[in-house]
């Protein structure tokens, strides 16, 4: 009877072991991909207020190119009427 009782005691010392061993090979796993997971979250917050600064600058640049695209097109339109008047005094 003893022997069967060793037995199971050194039975279950090895699985408990095994369990503790996996268990903080799993937490040390576990942090290393939460520790990856902040860099990206990290490195996404940097490409977003970088990609807010750009269309800041966008936002700005497009009032100014519909200015130049309206003072074009005023130039088109009185230099095509000056061409116009041009032809017919010829």
């Amino acid at each position: 009877m003893e022997s069967s009782l060793i037995f199971l005691t050194i039975l279950l010392s090895i699985f408990l072991a095994l369990f503790l061993l996996l268990g903080i090979v799993l937490i040390i796993k576990c942090i290393q991909i939460a520790n990856r997971v902040k860099d990206i979250t990290e490195k996404t917050s940097h490409v977003v207020d970088k990609l807010d600064g750009i269309t800041d600058t966008l936002k700005k640049a497009s009032g100014s190119i519909a200015v130049g695209r309206l003072v074009a097109k005023a130039f088109e339109h009185f230099s095509s009427k000056h061409d116009k008047t041009k032809q017919e005094e010829a």
